[in-house]
């Protein structure tokens, strides 16, 4: 079976290897925005859990189960 390609961190804002990789590459004006962007979804949201696509070079955010186990918080 292949691996999943989401790497998800349920630990909160300070644990941000898989982002900071994904964002590596792009233009700083970029690289700017998108911490902006996940500094704002940790503002409103602290318990939120991030999922990052290193293939898609994407991220998003939610909240509810992961992977379908229930928030330990």
């Amino acid at each position: 079976m292949a691996e999943k390609a989401g790497v998800i961190n349920d630990l909160g804002r300070d644990h941000d290897a898989a982002f900071t990789e994904v964002i590596e590459s792009s233009p700083p004006e970029v690289q700017e925005l998108a911490r902006a962007v996940r500094d704002l979804v940790y503002d409103v949201l602290p318990q939120t859990v991030e999922v990052v696509w290193p293939q898609q070079r994407s991220v998003g955010w939610g909240t509810g189960p992961v992977e379908g186990r229930p928030r330990a918080r």
